[in-house]
């Protein structure tokens, strides 16, 4: 997808959320900014107002714990190993990872991402995961911008990802990304899974 495409894309999600905010719309977003609005529609007895920040390192270990949880297919890594890891690379530079909390005293984690940049040309974004009570809100999406964002800020021309579930699947088709040989794809970020789907957005 070109960038102007992108951009043309990103806006019509802005106005849709402009438009969702002045009428009796159940869930209204803005995916313009960092604020996640879920109005009037109450999940698990509340009315949360959710917020998008950029995870720094006293958040990886949490960050783990949600990916633990969503994707069992985690389980067997090293959850402390793996916090280290991220946390060394967040301070190299070499991912960017959001969350989206709650509106709960402790703020609990209900989605993540992140965004890597294997070099000056390609990215890959992984973790994008919604928890189930607060799916099929527009959550995913406004995190797919973040990272999309942020890949622009760095000039990437290229982004990966995996995918299984076809919701998601088209989702990431709304943004641009289409279904590629995992021959395309960088070595340490191919899936020999039959079920994965390899995807790239060029930009």
């Amino acid at each position: 997808m070109a960038i102007n495409q992108f951009s043309a894309y990103k806006n019509s999600l802005c106005n849709f959320s402009k438009v969702a905010l002045r009428g009796k719309s159940q869930v209204a977003f803005s995916a313009c900014s960092t604020d996640v609005f879920v109005s009037s529609k109450k999940i698990n007895g509340n009315s949360p107002a959710l917020k998008t920040f950029v995870a720094g390192t006293k958040d990886m270990g949490e960050f783990v714990q949600h990916l633990l949880q969503w994707d069992k297919s985690k389980e067997p890594y090293n959850a402390k190993k793996w916090e280290f890891q991220l946390i060394n690379s967040i301070d190299s530079g070499r991912i960017v990872p959001f969350i989206v909390r709650d509106n709960s005293e402790k703020g609990k984690i209900i989605a993540t991402s992140q965004i890597e940049f294997l070099n000056q040309d390609d990215a890959f974004a992984a973790n994008l995961y919604v928890n189930n009570d607060f799916q099929n809100k527009g959550i995913g999406k406004i995190l797919m911008n973040k990272m999309l964002d942020k890949a622009q800020e760095k000039h990437i021309k290229r982004v990966f990802l995996q995918a299984e579930n076809p919701i998601a699947i088209d989702m990431y088709k709304q943004f641009g990304f289409k279904p590629v040989d995992k021959r395309l794809v960088p070595l340490l970020y191919r899936n020999d899974d039959s079920s994965v789907v390899h995807m790239l957005l060029e930009f």
